[in-house]
């Protein structure tokens, strides 16, 4: 684990990177293959922005110098406009956007993101042509537009503010494979798959892809404002339809040997974030106004229910329950990927609501033990990602409100208003809550999101 004995040197900052990052986001080369290609081309823009996310697991105090140098070497008027940029541009915005510096965010992805269209990364001739010959090179292509279109959709569904700009760009890039899995395969073939004779297994990756392709159709709906029942069951059914169809070999998230899918596991964590930004607008969870959106959740929304408010209530309690059950799987936190912060802070938001909603001593009791589970989740993030530190400080401030206030009887909570909530998210001072610690939570299997 790293700390505070953890490598100094910018080569013990990559060995970081590849041990702790590399996991969850693997796009890059693998190190072996990349120092090769150190030594034949110059990619000091990419080695400097693994250096810089390196750092961030050394807890050194050297993140900051790490970031200057990566920010000044992507942005010298001598970088070149390649793939290996875009790889570099796409590391330095998850940094950004974990180390909670989210102004320069969507400038440096929408750099990366014509770079690749400029490129023609959307397409299958480019890992192609640009493979060298080498299958793990071109496999790495086809990875890193694909992690750009999940990226992406990802930035697009936390602030919800951009639209997901490649959702609509047209794309016949091959979906990325793993080992035991034959591939690559086209899009069009995973999408069929549910009418096929016998049941297809895909890789994690392409999941992890379908579940972001909901995230843009959930998206669309928000967009257009659209309180049509036919529009949101749509999206609805999306969902369901996603866990339906998952594979008997790809419902669970831990093999044999106790090691964490970490691709499904993001697939599982989208796929239920996902359920709550479509159905939280529209239950009894949602606030009358917009206010403020915080560092890692969307904006509030209200939406017109399109069937009883009680049916998107439980769904909503439902996906922040099953994101919860995530936190407890065998594996460091820190292992997963840092937009994992998000997903956590969105469930526990869920749940103080839920807590402060009309609910049964029983189920009060337990979705307090769950945002306590995700506060001890988000104390050991903010060691790594200082985004993580900023939604604790306003996770703590609205369960301060919501547990200030006792119980109107023995079986209901009263209603937190939204001016009081908005009131303490806003409030950055740091006041403890020491009930709130990372206690020890009771496993439950992860569940598929959705179901009717």
């Amino acid at each position: 684990m790293p700390g505070p004995n953890s490598p100094t040197t910018l080569a013990g900052f990559i060995e970081l990177f590849f041990s702790f990052f590399h996991p969850a986001h693997p796009f890059i080369l693998p190190r072996s293959l990349l120092l090769k290609q150190l030594k034949q081309r110059r990619l000091g823009h990419l080695l400097s922005t693994i250096q810089y996310i390196g750092s961030c697991y050394a807890q050194t105090g050297q993140t900051e110098a790490c970031r200057d140098t990566a920010n000044q070497s992507l942005f010298s008027s001598q970088i070149r406009r390649d793939g290996f940029t875009v790889q570099a541009l796409l590391l330095f915005a998850i940094g950004l956007h974990s180390c909670d510096e989210r102004e320069r965010v969507g400038q440096v992805l929408t750099m990366a993101i014509d770079i690749a269209l400029e490129l023609g990364m959307n397409r299958q001739e480019f890992s192609v042509n640009n493979g060298e010959g080498n299958r793990i090179l071109e496999e790495s292509w086809r990875r890193t537009w694909w992690e750009l279109y999940v990226i992406d959709g990802l930035l697009a569904a936390i602030h919800q503010k951009n639209t997901f700009r490649l959702y609509s760009i047209p794309t016949d890039v091959p979906l990325p494979c793993e080992e035991n899995i034959p591939g690559p395969v086209q899009l069009v073939e995973f999408d069929d798959a549910a009418f096929s004779s016998e049941e297809r297994v895909f890789s994690s990756f392409a999941y992890r892809i379908e579940a972001i392709r909901n995230v843009g159709k959930i998206l669309a709906v928000g967009q257009r404002g659209s309180s049509e029942e036919s529009d949101v069951d749509e999206a609805d059914a999306c969902l369901v339809n996603w866990a339906l169809h998952l594979p008997e070999s790809k419902r669970t998230l831990v093999d044999r040997d106790g090691q964490v899918d970490e691709m499904l596991f993001q697939a599982y964590m989208i796929a239920n974030a996902s359920a709550i930004f479509l159905h939280r607008p529209r239950s009894h969870l949602a606030f009358p106004q917009h206010p403020d959106d915080t560092s890692c959740t969307p904006p509030r929304q209200f939406a017109l229910p399109t069937k009883a408010d009680g049916f998107h209530t439980a769904k909503t309690i439902g996906a922040a329950d099953d994101l919860a059950r995530l936190v407890t799987l065998p594996t460091p936190i820190i292992r997963h990927t840092p937009f994992f912060t998000c997903a956590v802070t969105v469930a526990s938001i869920v749940h103080l609501s839920s807590c402060s909603f009309l609910m049964t001593s029983d189920d009060a009791r337990l979705a307090k033990e769950r945002v306590r589970l995700s506060v001890g989740a988000l104390k050991t993030l903010r060691d790594v990602w200082p985004v993580a530190n900023t939604v604790l400080h306003q996770v703590k401030a609205v369960a301060r409100e919501v547990y200030a206030r006792k119980p109107s009887s023995q079986n209901s909570w009263d209603i937190a208003t939204e001016e009081a909530i908005m009131r303490y998210l806003e409030d950055d001072q740091m006041q403890g809550l020491d009930e709130l610690c990372a206690d020890t939570f009771q496993e439950l299997p992860v569940m598929a999101v959705g179901g009717t």
